[in-house]
């Protein structure tokens, strides 16, 4: 599969918005003294320290716990739904979708609620042909990246995602905190959103509109990706299609609530490639309809608090100095770029990401994975380079 680095610059307005970096990722979480990446990465601009660890107090989605051992030392782990050694159980996530429906300045309107139908139609919700099964795509990769326990103990393990749609939220975005402009392949239009100006409204939605901590909540955008400001460069770098994170706020009671969350575009055909470049860089046009937002989706499952630490690792191909050293367990982040399409009864074909499997963070000899793979299309035959 083609795997392309991401990256452009466009000059917005009169403003010096040189956006450096393009990055599909999560991109929330913790960075060790030892690991580093680059000023200009959108990929370590918001990796702020998450120590919002639940405990038996805390209300949040149900997760699992077991650890790996890597030279002596061990690297404990959390992940969405039962642990699939413990026996054949099907765990029922909520999923609620808040659409958000972006007013610029000049008047356009980008509403994520357009694109309701799409994502639950798609592979995230309905089930279609994969490798590990016919099955959500989640529960396809979680199935796959724990094949030895699901064939030999586990047979009737799963994930299930549960969509359910709530209001709306309408956020008017002043010419000073975004804007929307038309792209150059087939006049789409593309609407963009200071993170550091709308992360405290997406956390004010949490609870305002009532959503379940016990689910994942989907913040939906239609074609909108966020951008951050890079004190040092002293530009605005961008962009952030997609993203999971965390919140914690107490509630009336005294209950400890730790909300996970995603923010992610349905992307129109064409945003991403390269006629919409300005410095000669050369996207892919896998990365469209639910891409990213799936990309997100199975980063979730594997890593929910952002609280995940592996070996420090590096990208395997020559993006590794654009990424530089991470130690996250954040499984599509090694293979952006790399997609396969899924056709669904009614003949729809979405592009889904593929994925690293934990063996090639933990870097065992073997994989108990599918196929013996240490990604789910076979793309790492090995683990992580280390850094």
């Amino acid at each position: 599969m083609n795997r392309e680095r991401w990256g452009f610059q466009w000059h917005m307005m009169a403003a010096r918005w040189a956006i450096a970096l393009l990055v599909v990722a999560s991109i929330a979480g913790a960075v060790p003294a030892s690991a580093s990446a680059p000023s200009g990465n959108p990929f370590a601009a918001r990796r702020a320290a998450h120590d919002d660890k639940p405990d038996a107090h805390t209300v949040t989605v149900p997760t699992w716990s077991s650890a790996f051992t890597n030279q002596g030392t061990a690297y404990p782990y959390q992940m969405v739904g039962t642990d699939p050694a413990a026996g054949s159980r099907t765990t029922v996530v909520p999923v609620q979708i808040v659409p958000l429906r972006f007013v610029f300045a000049d008047g356009v309107v980008l509403d994520g609620d357009t694109s309701v139908r799409e994502i639950e139609a798609s592979p995230l919700f309905e089930e279609a042909s994969f490798k590990s099964g016919t099955t959500q795509y989640g529960d396809a990769m979680q199935r796959a990246n724990f094949w030895h326990a699901v064939t030999t103990t586990s047979p009737d393990w799963h994930i299930r995602l549960a969509p359910r749609e709530l209001p709306t939220q309408t956020i008017t975005v002043p010419s000073a905190e975004g804007r929307e402009f038309t792209g150059k392949t087939a006049g789409e239009r593309i609407g963009l959103v200071h993170d550091a100006w709308l992360t405290p409204q997406l956390e004010t939605m949490l609870t305002a509109s009532h959503a379940d901590p016990h689910g994942l909540i989907l913040f939906l955008t239609d074609n909108t990706s966020t951008y951050y400001t890079a004190a040092a460069e002293g530009v605005d770098l961008c962009c952030q299609p997609g993203y999971h994170n965390t919140y914690a706020t107490t509630d009336a009671r005294g209950m400890h609530l730790l909300y996970t969350y995603i923010f992610g575009a349905y992307i129109a055909p064409g945003t991403f490639v390269g006629a919409n470049d300005d410095a000669g860089a050369v996207f892919t046009s896998t990365l469209r309809d639910i891409n990213i937002i799936s990309h997100e989706v199975v980063e979730w499952l594997n890593d929910p608090f952002l609280t995940n630490a592996v070996p420090p690792w590096q990208m395997p191909s020559g993006d590794a100095a654009f990424y530089g050293c991470t130690n996250l367990l954040e499984v599509g982040d090694p293979l952006v770029g790399s997609s396969f399409p899924v056709t669904m009864h009614g003949g729809r074909t979405y592009s889904l990401p593929d994925a690293a499997f934990l063996a090639w963070f933990a870097r065992t000899a073997t994989s108990d994975a599918l196929g013996g793979a240490y990604s789910y299309l076979g793309i790492f035959t090995t683990f992580s380079p280390s850094c």
